[in-house]
């Protein structure tokens, strides 16, 4: 789905903030363990307190680790394979996905592969084994085909606009963390309020 949201504005802060966050990273890599590194930034003395942001970080791509799972869950739940026309148009798009994602040459190569994983059950091909290991799946690509392969339901419009919300902020945090055109330390807020509120929207759904 396309980005419509407007390129911000450069700031001198936010520059200064992604920067700072940069200059870290290699402490964070070059680190043994969480206490290793609280000592290293103390050392160094910086005005951000990065102990929290950085569990706040750890955080948010936890929140990631459970919506992916659950909004996987769901589109096992709504049983897309009952609908021929819905299962032909799911197994085009993954066998793509897996043809691109496992570099594979021929796409007839790729539909065997996905009917063996699957064990040539349509019912399975939902399950996070196909969706995230065998083909590689984003949560962007989740979205898409809840948005393109579910019929409607009660509060389905509600979920898929959270979830786009949510997985923008997901690229900004993964992607975009040393940004001078976002704050970055607001997305990570707003991206763990919302992962738990849609924790609790997919378990009611579920």
């Amino acid at each position: 789905m396309a980005n419509k949201r407007p390129i911000g504005d450069h700031s001198d802060e936010k520059f200064g903030d992604g920067f700072s966050r940069y200059c870290i990273a290699s402490l964070i890599i070059e680190s043994k363990s969480w206490d290793d590194l609280i000592v290293k930034l103390k050392e160094i003395n910086l005005k951000t307190n990065y102990q929290n942001l950085l569990y706040q970080e750890f955080k948010f791509y936890n929140c990631i680790l459970i919506v992916e799972q659950k909004l996987c869950n769901l589109l096992e739940k709504l049983d897309l394979a009952k609908n021929p026309k819905e299962i032909k148009g799911i197994k085009t798009y993954l066998t793509e996905k897996l043809k691109r994602y496992r570099a594979i040459k021929n796409i007839e190569d790729a539909k065997a592969i996905l009917d063996k994983e699957a064990e040539n059950d349509d019912s399975d091909l939902l399950v996070p084994h196909i969706l995230f290991y065998v083909c590689g799946l984003s949560l962007g690509d989740l979205i898409y085909l809840m948005r393109e392969m579910t019929d409607d339901f009660v509060g389905r419009k509600k979920i898929l606009d959270k979830l786009q919300e949510f997985n923008d902020y997901r690229t900004d945090i993964i992607h975009n963390l040393l940004s001078s055109r976002i704050n970055i330390k607001n997305q990570i807020e707003n991206g763990i309020e919302l992962g738990i509120e849609l924790e609790k929207l997919l378990d009611l759904k579920n």
